[in-house]
């Protein structure tokens, strides 16, 4: 995969502690097996605080699956990290709506991460199926997220590869 453009890949949720980080850490471990080496990526908050720590739930997922925790802090979305980013996914409509009110001028790096995954939907779309919120529901909650995100990334990654 070398011989292609590299990719930054920013996924987005609300606070940046469960769902974003998540998929970010989840995915980062999948490119490392899989021996993909251009495509980066990052997360971010549409009301994110800057500064705070992963859900404690999420740290505790990601350490068993392996996944390096370390230096973690959350982002809120900001035009600059949307500037310098390829694809943008949102886990949810409304996060999709908040970047597109806010940020309308980054709107074509907007995507929809179905959790009923085929392909990523694109900003106009306004069916699939939204990643859930795990806070508050318990650890099964986390799982549940973890599972459709290992599911999908195989799909995002062949997608990103052909993403011209």
């Amino acid at each position: 995969m070398s011989q292609e453009s590299p990719k930054h890949v920013l996924f987005v949720c609300t606070g940046n502690t469960c769902r974003s980080p998540m998929a970010e850490r989840l995915l980062v471990q999948y490119l490392k097996q899989e021996k993909v080496d251009n495509i980066t990526v990052s997360s971010a908050g549409v009301a994110a605080f800057a500064g705070d720590a992963m859900s404690h739930e999420t740290a505790i997922l990601l350490k068993e699956q392996g996944c390096d925790i370390e230096g973690f802090s959350s982002s809120r979305v900001v035009s600059q990290l949307l500037e310098s980013s390829d694809v943008v996914v949102a886990m949810t409509r409304s996060h999709l709506s908040a970047l597109k009110a806010t940020f309308p001028e980054f709107q074509e790096k907007y995507y929809l991460l179905d959790s009923n995954w085929q392909n990523l939907k694109d900003a106009n779309t306004s069916s699939g199926q939204d990643i859930a919120d795990p806070i508050g529901c318990g650890m099964s909650a986390y799982e549940s997220v973890a599972k459709d995100f290992k599911r999908i990334f195989p799909n995002l990654i062949y997608w990103l590869k052909n993403l011209n």
